[in-house]
């Protein structure tokens, strides 16, 4: 309901309730409350997470522990600790081994996904999105369908869009119930300017900052500043640069393990590109926290961004930058990588 303040008072006395009980499942419970309620979804939560997961771990509750793990992982992806999504992976292996719970088979497959896309697997990545689909039939569908469509998504704009381009008028009226956010990224993706930058505006201008700030989640932030860095909206790009800063240092991610980004100073650098500012920071500090993940996807396109922003004061290391974001995206079959890295998205 968006009662941020609220969630937080009443998990702060659950948490307090069950400290006193000294009942360490209830309080790994309490610990891993806030992980599903606070907009921040970051840093600040993963210590806390840590916490509940060595509870989890202590109580020798399965399930709990496949929880614990679950949001862990999340949290170090977002945090930049790759040993937590290692851990996550053969923790959530042997929930699956000894629950045999559809819950924690969606939760496993959601997180091969991700790391298949990162290291640009996209094949391996379709085979879990399938595996995931099939699942749909152990809950109620639409959750199911929305995270299979939205990880479908995800690698089918890194192979192209062409497929659907006919389809895509730029007629919203004809499209009810669709996502705006993803009818977004296909028009930013398609180079369909003038329809990108009216969607861009109506999005920007019907929520409050507050209600931003709330929702302001891996899928917005990354979205969002890619329809600026295309449009090239500098009112936009201020506004979302202000609410992206705070994210500077970490990955963004939606849901989890629904949809991975990469690290949020990628974005920062192409808003900061938009306002004209020099953003070699952002995309240097881009690069090691690709490094740090592994990551060969991100590291393609944080490279063809920056070549991209770089080819206004230095072309030669734009170009070698594109050459290596280039020979990345054939490697991994990504043609919208190349499109970056080719500079054609102008």
């Amino acid at each position: 309901a968006g009662s941020h303040e609220a969630a937080e008072e009443i998990g702060a006395s659950a948490l307090e309730d069950a400290r006193e009980l000294g009942d360490i499942k209830l309080e790994a419970k309490a610990l891993l409350y806030p992980t599903m309620t606070s907009p921040g979804f970051g840093t600040e939560l993963y210590e806390r997470v840590q916490e509940a997961y060595r509870l989890a771990v202590a109580s020798g509750d399965v399930n709990l522990i496949g929880q614990a793990a679950y949001i862990r992982g999340s949290l170090g992806y977002v945090t930049g600790d790759p040993e937590a999504w290692t851990s996550e992976m053969g923790d959530l292996y042997q929930v699956v081994e000894q629950t045999d719970e559809p819950f924690h088979r969606v939760a496993l497959h959601g997180l091969l996904c991700s790391r298949a896309f990162t290291k640009g697997e996209y094949e391996q990545a379709l085979g879990h999105v399938d595996a995931v689909f099939e699942m749909a039939e152990h809950f109620d569908d639409d959750p199911i369908v929305g995270m299979e469509g939205a990880q479908r998504f995800m690698i089918n704009r890194e192979t192209g869009l062409d497929d659907i381009r006919p389809f895509i008028t730029g007629d919203r009226s004809a499209e009810p119930g669709s996502w705006p956010l993803g009818l977004l990224s296909i028009y930013t993706e398609l180079g369909m300017r003038d329809v990108a930058s009216e969607l861009l505006d109506e999005l920007m201008a019907t929520e409050s900052s507050d209600q931003v700030v709330a929702r302001f989640q891996g899928a917005s932030a990354a979205f969002l500043s890619e329809a600026v860095a295309f449009t090239g909206d500098r009112a936009h790009a201020e506004k979302l640069y202000e609410l992206l800063d705070r994210r500077s240092g970490t990955n963004l991610i939606w849901g989890h393990f629904v949809m991975v980004f990469g690290s949020a100073d990628r974005y920062l650098g192409m808003l900061a590109d938009v306002l004209g500012r020099d953003a070699s920071e952002h995309f240097d500090a881009a690069l090691e926290m690709d490094a740090s993940m592994g990551s060969t996807q991100h590291r393609a396109e944080t490279l063809a961004r920056y070549s991209v922003h770089l080819r206004k004061t230095d072309e030669r290391r734009a170009l070698r930058l594109a050459a290596e974001a280039n020979d990345l995206g054939r490697l991994m079959g990504s043609s919208r990588i190349c499109r970056i890295a080719e500079h054609h998205d102008d």
